[in-house]
């Protein structure tokens, strides 16, 4: 019994060893990419399977899982380190609320009952459609400015803010049928140029030509712009893959979670080892995140980011 258990974990180190050395070949194929997007759960099982290893006394094998652990290990823990300390910020902060409500989900009550004990000065709802729109219309009572935009499947997107969205526009990226929304927004006497994106999984080739597309168009825009800027969006893509990478790259953004975990927002209604985090907040460098953590999904199968973001006075 022992042997055969030694000889499946000897098994599994060596195929989370190929599924690691995959996603180093993410540019070539959407399904190393999709590989690559499963880090944090390399990780664990090399963990795990490091330890049995050594146990067992089978060194070149946890030789293998302890290659795995280094391979993985330098790439998660910065996400939990640095993160700024509130106490030592003398800022004006504000909140968002990015939430992925999932079309066909119709807890509209639980969700503007979570929406309402968050507070957030903006909300992101991304798969809304005019039904949802219009479920969401009481929450207009404290977030008076709303916009919605129409999208194709399940690719409709609702904005919520207490102060007013100056120049909304929709923007294509590429995508007519999932719009990207742009505005600015006023808080505390300075302008902050928001943005909000939502492109195709990569579940086809065509969707991940579309996505890459829309990645890079966004991140384009979004280097474009000369103030505070915040992005905000379902991005299909985790921290780990070369998507991200180049988006970050080219948009010169920062990703909210930096210190407060890789915080796996998706799927919800799957087992929590399944999880990985494709819901984004990024922001420029003018700004900093006092706090970063996932919602309630409220029947949806993504759990909402919440950021709150500190912005510098500047003396008069």
């Amino acid at each position: 019994m022992l042997k055969a258990i030694i000889r499946w974990a000897r098994i599994l180190t060596a195929l989370t060893l190929l599924c690691i050395l995959a996603g180093f070949l993410a540019r070539h194929h959407r399904y190393f990419d999709i590989a690559g997007s499963f880090l944090p759960q390399y990780l664990v099982a090399a963990v795990v399977l490091a330890i049995f290893l050594m146990l067992a006394r089978s060194w070149k094998w946890l030789a293998m899982a302890l290659l795995c652990v280094a391979l993985t290990a330098p790439r998660i823990v910065p996400w939990y380190v640095n993160a700024p300390e509130p106490k030592d910020l003398s800022f004006q902060r504000f909140r968002v609320m990015l939430f992925n409500v999932h079309q066909r989900n119709t807890r509209f009550a639980e969700v503007m009952r979570h929406v309402r004990e968050v507070d957030p000065d903006v909300i992101v709802f991304q798969e809304t459609h005019e039904t949802w729109f219009a479920e969401l219309r009481p929450l207009r009572d404290r977030w008076p400015h709303a916009q919605h935009a129409a999208g194709g499947l399940m690719r409709g997107m609702s904005v919520f803010s207490r102060a007013p969205l100056h120049d909304l526009r929709l923007l294509p990226f590429n995508n007519p049928e999932s719009p990207s929304v742009a505005w600015r927004w006023e808080h505390d006497g300075k302008s902050i140029a928001m943005l909000a994106t939502h492109p195709w999984p990569p579940v086809t080739l065509e969707a991940d030509e579309s996505r890459k597309r829309q990645l890079t168009l966004t991140a384009e825009y979004a280097s474009a712009l000369h103030r505070p800027t915040m992005l905000l969006g379902d991005l299909n893509t985790t921290m780990w893959t070369p998507s991200y990478r180049d988006f970050v790259s080219k948009s010169g953004l920062i990703n909210a979670r930096r210190g407060f975990g890789i915080l796996p927002s998706h799927p919800m209604d799957e087992l929590a080892i399944l999880r990985v985090p494709i819901d984004h907040a990024l922001h420029s460098d003018d700004l900093i995140v006092t706090e970063c953590r996932l919602g309630d999904p409220c029947g949806s199968d993504h759990a909402p980011l919440i950021v709150e973001v500190a912005m510098k006075q500047v003396s008069p």
